[in-house]
């Protein structure tokens, strides 16, 4: 088999794999994956809103009205919101620093 036939096969592949990969992950969103929605209005509402913004005002909006069982993020200040709600709040920063560390 020639370089061009080799690349072209390997170029065919991945185009192969690409779609099987999406196949799973249609799949998985309709199947598995539920995706929850909060309003902005109700994120906005948040007596957070103005330190946290929307994106993390919604995220404390949907883990203080469900039965979030805790959250994981990288924002030491949603951390610290979610922790003042009682809701159990992992900052990941600082599971990177402990492995780093240990």
């Amino acid at each position: 088999m020639d370089v061009k036939a080799a690349v072209r096969t390997a170029v065919d592949y991945v185009a192969y794999l690409k779609v099987k990969l999406r196949e799973r992950l249609r799949w998985f969103a309709s199947e598995i994956l539920r995706e929850d929605y909060v309003a902005s209005v109700d994120a906005c509402r948040m007596e957070e809103y103005l330190r946290l913004g929307l994106t993390d005002s919604g995220i404390l909006h949907r883990a203080a009205t469900s039965k979030a069982v805790a959250a994981i993020t990288t924002d030491v200040q949603l951390c610290l919101s979610l922790l003042r709600k009682g809701i159990q709040a992992i900052n990941i920063n600082h599971l990177r620093q402990a492995s780093l560390l240990g």
